[in-house]
């Protein structure tokens, strides 16, 4: 299949609002950039965002279908609602210069499918997995149904996807690999190209934020699932003198991050953060540490893990994931063997008392070689090869 110019518009799929969501946003621009038109159709449950914005040859189209989150199964009637309304304006949206249909993880997947057979032969499927939805809603699901889930993505992707893009190594050996025989497997990764603070970015991140100049800030931003071990983090803050916490986030954690905050000074939480790198900014480390029960922390790929890397701050982290296996390659940052505050505050005694101006080639080497320039020199790679 042979793209005309003309007909160089991709149509992603998406079931947020985009209010921008960090890897999509990316990825568009890394898109436009190489000479594509990407059209970004989203799923807008508040009603509350522009319905149509664009920028830098970036289009957002946002179809407003109300729905509270946190539903379960019950949000399956409202998700059914959004797709209908896509479907039914599907002439005006994958109009006749569309060429690659690019779906953002699994409930988008039908959808696109769907709509590929609609256009007959006219455009291919990209099928983009940020998530194994099987393993990430384990303890929310009975098996059967995750299992049944999970073979019909497989089936999808195997049937009808052109290429399968995905974030790491790790998932494609211990469980993509094993399912995924049909299109073939991009890595694409939530890397970032490397970056660091200077000193007076430091000093006045740790100024808006509350952090004394001479403390020891440890970094936490992102979604406050169940899942998320921040519980150890709060207790050892309350436990060593000077050092701080700085928590970014929402979802089911954020009451209990909040009166940790009031409880203790040296703890801070901010609610949602736009932009984290100005956190980083003021941190010594960051911590990502997920409960070692759940299915999905052995498969962990945390935007923490890539953001630490590039900014050369020690990472504290369990042993699962590829998290866990940065920072056992590295040597750059701290394992978290057990999930107790005790081993989080030996933790961070062993970094405080280290010299973090010392780095590894190792590190380096990491550093140079997972940044978004490759992950972007990869995604738009996959767009030529399934559309040459």
């Amino acid at each position: 299949m042979s793209v005309d110019p003309r007909r160089r518009r991709v149509v992603m799929l998406l079931d947020n609002e985009y209010s921008p969501d960090p890897r999509v946003s990316r990825e568009a621009a890394a898109l436009s950039q190489a000479g594509w038109r990407v059209r970004i159709v989203c799923w807008d449950r508040d009603g509350l965002a522009p319905k149509y914005e664009a920028e830098n040859g970036v289009e957002v189209i946002r179809i407003t279908t109300r729905s509270p989150r946190q539903l379960g199964l019950r949000q399956m009637w409202n998700l059914g609602r959004f797709l209908h309304r896509v479907w039914r304006r599907r002439r005006e949206i994958f109009d006749s210069q569309t060429s690659v249909i690019h779906c953002h993880d699994l409930l988008m997947l039908p959808l696109g499918v769907r709509v590929k057979k609609w256009m007959a032969g006219r455009s291919r499927l990209i099928y983009d997995a940020h998530e194994i939805y099987s393993l990430m809603e384990a303890h929310r699901y009975p098996a059967f149904l995750l299992d049944l889930v999970a073979h019909q993505e497989a089936r999808m992707v195997n049937r009808h996807a052109d290429a399968f893009v995905t974030v790491s190594e790790q998932r494609v050996r211990g469980y993509w690999s094993k399912r995924i025989a049909g299109p073939p497997i991009t890595v694409c990764g939530n890397w970032y190209d490397p970056r660091e603070a200077t000193p007076q970015q430091k000093s006045q991140q740790r100024k808006r934020l509350g952090v004394p100049q001479d403390a020891f800030c440890i970094g936490c931003v992102g979604s406050l699932l169940q899942n998320r071990c921040t519980g150890i983090l709060a207790e050892a803050v309350q436990k060593i003198d000077g050092v701080y916490a700085v928590i970014g986030g929402r979802e089911t954690k954020a009451a209990q991050v909040s009166a940790w905050a009031k409880k203790c000074s040296r703890i801070k939480y901010l609610g949602w953060v736009d932009e984290p790198w100005e956190v980083y900014d003021a941190c010594d480390a960051l911590f990502y540490v997920m409960d070692k029960n759940h299915p999905y922390t052995r498969f962990n790929s945390p935007n923490t893990a890539y953001a630490a890397l590039a900014s050369r701050l020690p990472l504290i982290t369990g042993p699962e994931g590829e998290a866990g296996e940065i920072v056992e390659r590295t040597g750059w940052g701290e394992i978290v063997s057990e999930n107790t505050a005790r081993a989080m505050c030996d933790a961070i005694e062993r970094l405080m008392s280290r010299d973090l101006r010392q780095t590894s080639v190792e590190l380096e080497s990491l550093r140079s070689a997972l940044t978004w320039e490759t992950a972007a020199r990869r995604l738009v790679a996959a767009y030529d090869e399934v559309t040459r």
